[in-house]
């Protein structure tokens, strides 16, 4: 019993005979639409013309939708739970992932300022800055005034609202819908007045936000179409304390209707829940209300729309929308109340349940400890009836196992000597794989007690990658009733992987089900590693004569082609030049005087170009500036040449290069360097690259990159001529190389190699490679 229902109690007493009553009616929908604050004509560009944007719905990404959901007061309203609930309910058919659902809350009434909803509008403009905000759902009218003041504020996004009227005409918009519940004040009221005979009057209560007097028009109009005769006293807009006061004076022959307030003249922000205490604590007559969260809090009832379903409706329409129904074609909804009572009230005021209306929602009844623990009786007893039977089948299960282990034990008596003498190993264990018995072969192989054996598993002494497998053989045993021989992985007592064949024969009970298996194995560990060798060694010698066989037949197509490259650089272009140069000195003795000097000079420009190739040619086979000028000057040389010969820039950096680089690893850098460049330009079609050389530790790193065309990891697998020169001189000079690369994402190469060899290798790089 809450606080104030003793008070009650008593003054029910004390107005029993009466037979009249003071009836309040309580308002939950909040703030209203004010048509003269904002005019059609400035409305957002997004609500006055919803076919110059993307039409909701339309699919042009695979974004999930966003819905944001604007509630009038703070997370603690009492209604918003239950609405909430009802949103998700009517979402839930939404695929998983495909939604976005924020929660913002205007607190309009605790924040007074003018300042706010421009500042608040301010606030949600940035936070939802990079989101599109696809739907706005409106929780009250309020909210939806606040949208529609706000210039670009969601200005793409669809509306769904929740209010008490239709919104004024020049507001309305194709992109917007919802529902639209007026309490059911006349309907309240005139069932009130059925219900308590004896009342002459009442009294309704109600206040909002913006003062306007709406919620009063909306009781007066239905007061009207009820054609209720009795007076109506309004109290509107009215401090709570000065309502608190007239309704403890009140007579015993009015009703009172206590509406929406949730606000003190005075600035103070009050729950609803604390002024409907208020309220019920001090009336000395039933208390009505239209909504749902009043109900259990001292009020009689009244016509009633749960929030849950609100909220389902709601829910329902927004998720019309987002799955692409416009909301123009989605009428406005007008969900019908019920009438809900509370029957604690209904008990103190002498209601009784005939004279309700049909239908009628009975809530906090009174119920019968069968009514009230039916589920907890029955599911005892189920409990007690089950737990009966499982301990009368414990127990014939337990007599059946005494005689099977008597016969076992007897029957293990009889050849327990003659197993004991054998030199294989030979056990017995349970389908689980717990051992009932091993012989002394079986102690000596795993060196352990034999009381330390029995009793455990078996699967223990298997490796885990491999106790899966022995499971699923020892349950086809269990299953075909059959004997069943196969070989395993164990762990040897040194800790080393061990081999063993086993041949399993099931043993049954007198009803014909496998209750052991016994077991005869021997140690197979020797056999199976020189199999085990010879497999590993043919396929190595495989492997490796086919990978020279490979590697030959490349070497030999790429020295081929290089010869051929060379012979044609040499026909068609230093055979042409000489051809020329032969002609013009052919016919020096044919030229005047005065033209032989600049014939002369041509002449010598032609050797000078011949010999240039001729250099150039020779510089390609064999890098001369290598020896002489060291790694770093021919690397950069190389990358200048490349940049310059095929406008691909090429940034070359270097950190920390000593000059005591041994000969061949410097020309395996070199190389890798000449053909990764070369495939920059053949095949990657980047218009840059990247050259690093660094030193480390006694290594030298080397980094090539570019963001071309890549390749796939099954062509690097193959691999060219190239990429196989190019791991073969890493090998060879004992250094590591990896390569990583992608359609689309570029190449990387990164090489590390000993500054100094420390050895030579055993084989020595074919000449081919080396010149390539």
């Amino acid at each position: 019993m809450r606080a104030g229902d003793a008070s009650r109690g008593g003054r029910q007493s004390r107005t029993a005979g009466a037979r009249v009553a003071c009836l309040v009616v309580v308002c939950v929908v909040g703030g209203g639409l004010s048509p003269g604050a904002r005019s059609p004509s400035t409305l957002p560009r997004a609500i006055r013309d919803p076919f110059g944007a993307t039409p909701a719905g339309a699919h042009v990404t695979a974004e999930p939708k966003r819905v944001v959901a604007l509630f009038w007061d703070g997370p603690d309203f009492p209604s918003y739970p239950g609405i909430k609930s009802g949103l998700i309910e009517g979402l839930r058919s939404m695929p998983p992932g495909s939604l976005q659902y924020y929660e913002e809350y205007l607190e309009s009434e605790r924040f007074h300022r003018p300042s706010y909803p421009q500042a608040l509008a301010t606030y949600l403009r940035e936070k939802y800055a990079d989101r599109r905000i696809d739907l706005v759902l409106c929780i009250t009218a309020t909210p939806l005034t606040f949208l529609l003041q706000q210039d670009t504020l969601f200005p793409d996004a669809d509306i769904v609202f929740s209010s008490s009227r239709l919104p004024p005409q020049g507001w309305r918009s194709p992109r917007m819908t919802g529902v639209v519940h007026t309490p059911s004040y006349g309907e309240t009221l005139s069932l009130a007045f059925r219900l308590h005979p004896g009342a002459r009057r009442a009294y309704v209560i109600t206040a909002t936000p913006e003062r306007d007097r709406r919620l009063e028009t909306d009781a007066r109009n239905q007061v009207t179409r009820m054609g209720l005769e009795q007076p109506i006293t309004y109290w509107t807009d009215r401090p709570v304390a000065e309502i608190v006061n007239d309704v403890k004076q009140l007579s015993a022959d009015s009703l009172v209707l206590l509406g929406r307030q949730s606000e003190d003249l005075r600035g103070a922000a009050l729950l609803p829940q604390d002024i409907l205490d208020q309220v019920t604590n001090a009336s000395p007559v039933p208390v009505y209300s239209t909504a749902s969260h009043a109900l259990g809090r001292g009020v009689v009832g009244g016509y009633v729309l749960t929030n849950e379903a609100y909220g389902t409706m709601v829910g329902d329409i927004a998720e019309r929308v987002l799955n692409g129904s416009p909301p123009s074609a989605i009428p406005i909804a007008v969900p019908r109340t019920a009438p809900m009572f509370d029957a604690r009230q209904l008990k103190r005021w002498g209601i009784s349940d005939d004279r309700l209306p049909p239908g009628s929602a009975v809530l906090f009844g009174e119920v019968s400890v069968w009514q009230e623990h039916r589920r907890l009786i029955v599911s005892a007893l189920s409990i007690v009836i089950l737990e009966s039977a499982l301990v009368a089948a414990l127990l014939v299960h337990r007599a059946r196992r005494r005689r099977v282990e008597a016969a076992l034990r007897a029957s293990e008596a009889r050849y327990r000597g003659v197993v004991e003498t054998q030199t294989e190993l030979i056990c017995r264990c349970r389908p689980d794989t717990t051992l009932t018995f091993v012989n002394d072969a079986y102690c000596r192989f795993w060196q352990r007690r034999r009381e330390d054996l029995v009793g455990t598993k078996f699967l223990e002494l298997i490796p885990p990658a491999r106790r899966d497998e022995v499971l699923q053989r020892i349950s086809s045993i269990v299953e075909s009733h059959a004997e069943v021989s196969h070989e395993h992985e164990v762990l040897l007592p040194g800790g080393e992987i061990g081999w063993q064949h086993w041949i399993n024969h099931p043993l049954f009970d007198a009803r014909g089900q496998v209750v052991e298996i016994q077991a005869t194995g021997r140690d197979v560990t020797k056999r199976k590693r020189a199999e085990e060798a010879l497999r590993e060694t043919g396929e190595a010698l495989r492997v490796s004569y086919e990978r020279v066989e490979d590697l030959a037949g490349r070497l030999i197509a790429a020295q081929e082609a290089e010869r051929k490259r060379i012979a044609r650089d040499l026909h068609d272009d230093l055979s042409q030049k000489l051809a020329l140069l032969s002609i013009d000195i052919d016919q020096i003795p044919a030229r005047r005087p005065s033209e032989l000097r600049d014939r002369v000079r041509d002449i010598s420009c032609r050797a000078a170009e011949i010999a240039t190739y001729v250099h150039r040619l020779a510089y390609e086979l064999h890098p001369s500036k290598l020896e002489s000028l060291g790694l770093v000057a021919a690397l950069n040389s190389v990358c200048r040449d490349i940049s310059r010969q095929h406008q691909v820039q090429v940034e070359f950096d270097h950190e920390r290069i000593p000059d005591n680089v041994a000969p061949d690893i410097a020309l395996c850098l070199y190389r890798i360097v000449q053909e990764a460049l070369h495939n920059v330009v053949r095949h990657s079609g980047a218009q840059k690259a990247q050259v690093a050389l660094r030193s480390n530790e006694g290594m030298l790193e080397l980094h090539v990159a570019d963001p071309g065309a890549g390749f796939a990891a099954a062509d690097q697998a193959r691999g060219g001529i190239g990429l196989v020169s190019m791991r073969e001189r890493v090998n060879f000079v004992g250094g590591q190389i990896v390569i990583h690369s992608a359609p689309g994402a570029g190449t990387r190469i990164g090489v590390r190699v000993p500054i100094v060899r420390q050895s030579a290798a055993a084989v020595s790089l074919p000449k081919a490679l080396l010149g390539a």
